[in-house]
């Protein structure tokens, strides 16, 4: 899954008890490294929403360093409003995690209209899922501690597959990005039947698209909310390659749609 964080910004299930799953060292999922684009268009408007036509790009790069990977993406979204103005986002976020899922650096930068929001700092957790704490250098320096089981992009991503490789139907886990200068979130993750490569449609892409994956469906819940509602919601077409050709994301009064239009694999760097 491409871990463009849904944002807690307004413009761009029922909660249940947090049971972590401890998986042990992430070795079933074989990740990747690929350059993606998609095109973005709104989704359902609800009653209330103040958008009436979304577009936009994403791009997203997700590769591979000598001692772990490497995310960034970049997404920009012009918004028209009932009131007949268009709002512009440009989104930009990198991020470097480490093979074993113990040290993550972060920067993002987003601007909404005439809001510009930067963060940058870094992450650590004692062991693979372990208790940890996330330092903010950008904007001013602040602490936030990771509670046991908090997993940073990649490793959450790899750590779906594997459950859903598994068997799993409804996998919970915390989350931790930095993209938004927040602490970490609790993902609910409802994994679908896994779906063959002939049955999904997207084929015409090249092989990376060529796997087999499953349909989830995350709520994102800021840690011990009292909220019945998450923050937002994301449904996704998941491959077992990391790949992800299909995004929703729920923002309660809309939606936005990510199709992927065009992938290509990066290849692995020169290591000694």
């Amino acid at each position: 899954m491409i871990f463009l964080r849904g944002s807690r910004h307004p413009v761009v299930l029922a909660a249940v008890t947090l049971a972590i799953f401890y998986s042990g060292p992430l070795a079933a999922a074989e990740l990747t490294a690929h350059r993606a684009i998609y095109s973005l268009k709104l989704g359902e408007t609800r009653s209330g929403g103040k958008f009436v036509k979304a577009h936009g790009a994403l791009m997203t790069v997700m590769e591979k360093s000598c001692d772990g990977w490497i995310m960034a993406q970049t997404m920009k979204i012009e918004l028209d409003t009932v009131e007949g103005t268009t709002i512009d986002h440009d989104m930009r976020y990198t991020s470097w995690e480490s093979f074993d899922g113990g040290t993550y650096r972060f920067f993002s930068r987003n601007r909404s209209g005439q809001s510009r929001d930067e963060f940058k700092g870094q992450a650590t957790t004692s062991k693979e899922g372990g208790r940890g704490e996330a330092v903010f250098k950008r904007p001013g320096d602040k602490t936030i501690p990771l509670p046991e089981g908090t997993l940073f992009p990649i490793g959450h991503l790899a750590w779906l597959i594997d459950r859903a490789m598994a068997g799993d139907h409804q996998v919970p886990r915390y989350l931790f990005d930095g993209a938004d200068g927040e602490g970490p979130q609790q993902v609910f993750t409802f994994i679908g039947a896994k779906v063959k490569p002939g049955e999904h449609g997207l084929t015409a892409l090249g092989s990376l698209t060529e796997r087999p994956g499953w349909s989830m469906s995350m709520a994102f819940f800021p840690v011990d909310s009292p909220r019945p509602k998450p923050e937002y919601e994301m449904e996704v077409l998941q491959l077992d390659n990391g790949v992800t050709p299909h995004m929703v994301l729920d923002y309660d009064k809309f939606s936005v749609i990510l199709d992927l239009q065009k992938i290509e694999a990066v290849p692995p760097p020169p290591c000694s």
